[in-house]
């Protein structure tokens, strides 16, 4: 019995594979061993490959480790194992037809660089007979597959991300055109290498197909690939050079590297650098990407006081990429000028000689040095001292009855500069003859409302003279209202005080007016015409009757050059 039904299972078998022929029409025309060979050629290596050291350019040719079609109307059958491969549509059988096929690169080196890339196929029957080109659209495929149980119901669904349109032309033999594109997508992982699906036209009114030779033949689809790889497999190291503690808003930032191979090979050399910051630990950003220089200004990126590091990686001629490490330079940026004055001087000096002395203070990297100016009596500004990390300075040779102003501007460490200021910082008046200050005298209104009232005024000064001479007395005058100058007493050096009894001596309400000259031992005295006797005289109001009404007070008002 069971004997019985297997006849009868091959017979109804047999009898299917008659009707499915009679639906088929006729077969497929079946492949002849394509001649001759296809033109191999293809471009030259890329210049910048065939001349690194160690690199070795190939061309290799890649046959189809895989490759089928499969027919809409044949959904569940497998044409895996048969000599052609089908496209387009042939109308009242096979229907729509696409052809699936797949190459293994596992031969290529990882860091081959495609110079070209050609694909091939034998094209052995064209219909309707003397059809122009048909436009063909691949796909990459998006999952495995196997040529001998792909069927179109099971691989509808593998077509991915379509490539430009390609066409066949009509003629008979070998066909070619262009697949770097697609290689090199494979090759960098950008795609994964499942194959290629391929669709031609598929109008069921045109009825337009082509057969190809499959891999059955020995002479099926094929890549022609030229490469040029090197023996140098190991990546570059590079590093970023030290630098300073700070840096200005604007500073050069250098980086080096050292590329290395396997022993007995020749490292190919560094190709480019890539550079990154990080701005207060915010974390990294690209700065420097493929660059052949190993250096470049960083500006306008860190405000002050930012801390700024920087990395770098390496990426040689054989494609070899670094790795970035840690930090490997840092600075702090300093992006604002220090802040100098000048210790202010005595409002006059008796002596040729003396000092002048300046501080400064700064933010960050602290003042590298200064430069001082001096006017002469109000005029342009002279350089004094330029580039000094001192702060005195001692003037010698100074002019009798000149007035000197001093400025000074600093740089800090990372040469930031301080601006001058417009005004003098100190001044002062230079005198060879002596000289008396006398204070302003308390109160400068003397009325019953001042308490006690006073019936005398108080005079205080101090006297100057110059080197190697002493002062030897002063003589004191007084003006009362527009009455003339009056001489009103001498006294010795020691003295520096005096009280007027402008009662007793017979005077009342008005304005006093009071000069005080200084004598030194040879003689000299202070001149009470000259511009310098200003600073020994002050004027007072008395007001008892309270006859004065003052509208407004005046601010005092220094000749030029007088101290203030």
């Amino acid at each position: 019995m069971n004997q019985t039904r297997r006849v009868l299972q091959i017979a109804v078998l047999f009898l299917v594979i008659a009707l499915l022929a009679g639906l088929i029409g006729p077969a497929p025309v079946q492949a002849q061993t394509p001649t001759p060979e296809p033109d191999a050629t293809v471009e030259a290596a890329a210049p910048d490959q065939a001349d690194v050291p160690g690199a070795v350019t190939s061309t290799i040719t890649i046959k189809a480790n895989q490759d089928s079609f499969i027919s809409s109307g044949f959904p569940n059958a497998n044409f895996g194992g048969t000599v052609n491969l089908d496209l387009g549509w042939q109308s009242g059988s096979q229907n729509a037809m696409r052809i699936l096929m797949q190459f293994n690169l596992s031969g290529i080196p990882r860091n081959a660089v495609i110079n070209s890339a050609v694909y091939q196929i034998y094209q052995q029957q064209v219909f309707p007979v003397g059809d122009g080109p048909m436009d063909f659209r691949a796909q990459f495929l998006t999952q495995s597959w196997n040529e001998n149980s792909v069927t179109w119901n099971n691989a509808s669904y593998l077509g991915g991300q379509s490539l430009p349109l390609g066409a066949v032309p009509g003629n008979i033999g070998w066909q070619q055109g262009n697949a770097i594109d697609v290689v090199q997508a494979w090759l960098s992982g950008g795609q994964s290498n499942y194959g290629l699906m391929i669709t031609g036209d598929e109008r069921s009114s045109l009825g337009r197909y082509r057969v190809f030779a499959s891999r059955e033949t020995g002479s099926g689809p094929q890549l022609v690939i030229n490469y040029t790889a090197n023996c140098d497999t190991v990546p570059p190291v590079a590093n970023v050079l030290a630098l300073p503690q700070f840096e200005p808003d604007e500073f050069i930032v250098s980086w080096t590297g050292q590329d290395f191979a396997p022993s007995g090979c020749q490292p190919s050399g560094i190709a480019n650098y890539d550079v990154e910051y990080n701005i207060n630990g915010r974390g990294w950003t690209n700065w420097k990407q493929r660059t052949t220089a190993t250096s470049n200004t960083f500006k306008g990126y860190a405000s002050n006081g930012a801390f700024v590091q920087f990395r770098a990686r390496a990426t040689d001629r054989a494609g070899n990429v670094g790795q970035y490490t840690d930090t490997q330079a840092s600075t702090t940026v300093d992006a604002q000028p220090p802040v100098a004055n000048m210790v202010p001087l005595q409002e006059f000096q008796t002596f040729a000689a003396f000092a002048v002395n300046w501080f400064g203070t700064d933010n960050l990297s602290g003042i590298a040095s200064y430069d001082v100016e001096f006017q002469l009596d109000g005029g342009g500004w002279q350089m004094l001292v330029e580039g000094t990390p001192l702060t005195t300075y001692q003037i010698t040779g100074a002019q009798t009855g000149n007035s000197y102003g001093f400025r000074v501007r600093a740089t800090d460490r990372v040469g930031n500069v301080e601006t001058w200021p417009i005004d003098p910082q100190t001044e002062t008046v230079v005198l060879t003859y002596p000289l008396v200050a006398l204070s302003p005298i308390v109160p400068a209104i003397i009325t019953t409302q001042t308490l006690p009232v006073s019936d005398t005024i108080t005079l205080n000064w101090e006297g100057f003279t110059a080197p190697g001479t002493t002062l030897a007395s002063y003589k004191i005058y007084y003006t009362y209202g527009s009455q003339p100058r009056t001489e009103w007493q001498t006294v010795p050096a020691e003295v520096v005080t005096a009280v007027f009894p402008y009662l007793a001596l017979g005077l009342g309400d008005g304005i006093y007016t009071f000069d005080v000259i200084a004598y030194n031992n040879l003689g000299q005295f202070t001149d009470i015409n000259s511009q310098f006797a200003e600073f020994g005289r002050e004027k007072v109001i008395v007001d008892l009757a309270g006859n004065i009404k003052p509208q407004a007070y005046m601010p005092v008002v220094f000749q030029e050059g007088a101290p203030q």
